[in-house]
Order: C-alpha cells, then structure tokens, then sequence
C-alpha cells in the first residue's frame, strides 16, 4: 500500500534503530545538554506516537520532522474543519507523512514496548539529570571555561574557535560562555544570516579589510555549518569539543585557520 515490501520496511526500522543508538552515544559525547535535549525529543517522541494510536488507532510515521502531537494535527482552529485538515495533511505528506491502521500491529504488544522504552529513557534522565531534569554540574565544561581562561590571560588577543557537531552544545556553549563574560559568538546553520555572516568575516577573516576589521568577539562556537568557504585566519587556535566520526570533517576544521 505504502509502496514498501514489508522486509523492506523491517530492515528500515533495524537500521533507524542502530542509528539513533549510535547517535545518542554521539551526543553524549558531545555535551550533556545534547544528551538531555535528545532524551527529551525521544520521549516525547513515544509519548506522542502512544496518544495517536489511543485517539486515532492509527500509527503515524514521520520521515522529515518532530511528530506533531495528535491533538495539534486535529484541532479544529478553522471553521472549515475538512479544508483545513486536508491542507495540514497536504503539509505534511509532502514531507514523507502516512498512517499505518493500527489493525496491522500487535497493538497491546507495541504500546507496551513503546512505554517500555519511554520508562528506561526517563530512568536514564532522572540517573543523569535528577527530578528537575536540569544540568547541575557539567566537569567538561567547568574544564573547558578554565582553559579558555588561562589562554585569554597568556595570549589576550588570540582568537578562538570551538567547533561541534551539534547545534544543541553549539547554543549550549555560547550561553554558558558568554555567562563567564567571554566575548563570543555562537554560529549554527539557525544562525545563517547575511548580518552573522558579515560578523563573522569582520572579527575572523584575516583577508578583510584592515579598516572594517573588528575585535567585538574573541571566541566563535560554530557547529560544522561553518568548516567549509569561510576564512578564519585571523583566528590562531581551534578546539574540537567533540570529534566527528568522520576525520575529513577534522581535517575541514583545521583548514580554517592558519
């Protein structure tokens, strides 16, 4: 129906599952903030599916994008209910949207498995994070803030940059920095202004002109988005807060400075 053989389908669901696996342990690495936001995004995430299939008997797969909740996909807001459901579905099935009719699964079976993985991923919150669900000490952090201090005070005018995988630790990064009174600035794809832009090449670009240079920042956090077609050189120091498992990406970092 879906145009999809059905071990098609299997081998796509072992292979999303060793995939969000391995991300997780990516993102632990990374930042305990991305640990916490894609714990958060995961039950969440479950919790969503579990009402659909209570309110609609139907399981939703979403390819491109959060599933939404079932009561913001089917609230009625227009006073042409049919209209506006059509175009919401019109919205999201060009993203990859379906409903499989929940008479084809084991119903009982995968709500439990599915509130079996949401229980062991708010234990591992809780183990991590505590009730208030908050990040009381991060050691990486409080380490990395002191060696970016005691370089400020040895090299006052060196320029930094810190490069991460993930957005979540790139906007983790540039507020607890700039809590610690560091001049920086914070770049992920989100940030991809031409008025960002234009910062970036006048605090970083050695090739800019010297009268329209800058020093408003010291430090640039910059998530991937930023290792490929910038100048960096006036920068004289990089530092990796995560390592992609692909070295090429290590390898287009370091080319941003000289």
């Amino acid at each position: 129906k879906y145009g999809v053989e059905l071990n098609l389908l299997i081998g796509r669901q072992l292979n999303v599952s060793n995939f969000m696996r391995r991300l997780l342990v990516r993102r632990f690495e990374s930042s305990m903030e991305a640990f916490n936001q894609s714990l958060d995004y995961m039950i969440q995430s479950s919790q969503h599916l579990i009402d659909w299939i209570n309110k609609r008997n139907k399981v939703p797969v979403f390819k491109k994008g959060a599933l939404p909740s079932v009561e913001e996909f089917y609230e009625k807001t227009d006073d042409n209910l049919q209209v506006e459901l059509e175009e919401k579905f019109d919205k999201y099935t060009e993203r990859g949207f379906f409903e499989i009719d929940a008479k084809f699964l084991r119903k009982d079976d995968f709500i439990n498995d599915v509130k079996s993985d949401m229980e062991l991923l708010k234990s591992i919150r809780r183990e991590w994070f505590g009730e208030t669900n908050k990040i009381q000490h991060d050691p990486k952090l409080e380490s990395f803030k002191a060696l970016l201090r005691g370089m400020e005070e040895k090299e006052p005018n060196r320029k930094i940059i810190v490069f991460t995988e993930f957005a979540d630790t790139a906007n983790y990064l540039g507020l607890a920095l700039k809590d610690d009174n560091l001049r920086v600035m914070k770049y992920t794809s989100a940030d991809a202004s031409p008025k960002n832009k234009e910062s970036i090449r006048a605090n970083f670009d050695a090739g800019y002109k010297p009268e329209m240079q800058q020093n408003d920042y010291q430090i640039l956090v910059a998530t991937d988005a930023i290792s490929e077609g910038y100048n960096l050189h006036r920068a004289g120091a990089i530092f990796n807060y995560d390592i992609p498992y692909n070295p090429t990406r290590v390898i287009q970092r370091i080319g941003r400075i000289n």
